[in-house]
């Protein structure tokens, strides 16, 4: 998270003086703030199903390296 940020941020900073850089940064924040706050909404209050596609995703992985493992076994 620290790299997303701050190699943005320096960017912003280079070529901009003022209250543009500051605006700018602002921005960017907001921009990364929005998908981390979605991710805790959806899984702080069980939006979308999610615990029932990481377990199928899970299981068919599982069932997938054992067929690989059985295949390359024998």
């Amino acid at each position: 998270m620290v790299v997303i940020v701050v190699t943005p941020l320096s960017i912003v900073f280079s070529g901009r003086s003022g209250w543009q850089s500051y605006v700018a940064a602002v921005g960017i924040l907001a921009i990364c703030a929005l998908p981390i706050s979605m991710g805790i909404a959806i899984m702080k209050f069980h939006l979308y199903d999610i615990d029932r596609v990481i377990s199928r995703y899970i299981s068919y992985l599982v069932v997938t390296g054992l067929v690989v493992a059985a295949i390359w076994g024998s």
